[in-house]
């Protein structure tokens, strides 16, 4: 993220500041509740300077103002850009870093003697309602007898 970022994380920060709770700053500032929590947990790790709380253009009509009524102002849309590509980055490399957790966490339960595989399917299974899984067991059941095979209920 760069410090002083866009005019709707500087709306976001102002609110913040204000006092304004953390949903309704979103809202003013047109952010998800997500990437509001996310900005102000990074905000209180790495404090951002006063100029980060500063409004741009303020004479003029603010981003949210040009979104909803279509207008587009150069350096608004760039900023408003930035702020989405930021984001967007932050998010993958979440996914990154929660997608090397879980590896490590199959490697360790390999190391215990578990079968990754087997694991990996009994998420799959508490992923689902017990009526899905009892439907998929009797489709498995009825093609396992027309085969002539025994099979095993999940």
């Amino acid at each position: 993220m760069t410090v002083g970022g866009s005019q709707q994380l500087r709306i976001f920060r102002r609110a913040i500041r204000d006092g304004v709770e953390i949903a309704d700053a979103a809202e003013r500032a047109g952010m998800s509740i997500a990437e509001a929590k996310m900005t102000a947990a990074e905000d209180i790790k790495f404090p951002p300077p006063e100029e980060a709380y500063a409004l741009l253009n303020t004479e003029g009509p603010t981003m949210a103002d040009e979104r909803q009524h279509g207008m587009g102002g150069g350096h608004v849309a760039a900023d408003e850009l930035r702020l989405i590509i930021e984001r967007a980055e932050r998010l993958e490399e979440e996914k990154k870093g929660i997608s090397d957790d879980i590896k490590d966490v199959f490697a360790e339960a390999k190391g215990r003697g578990y079968d990754p595989k087997a694991i990996r399917k009994v998420l799959a299974l508490r992923k689902k309602k017990k009526e899905e899984v009892q439907e998929e067991n009797a489709i498995v059941a009825l093609y396992c007898d027309a085969l002539g095979m025994q099979y095993a209920l999940l």
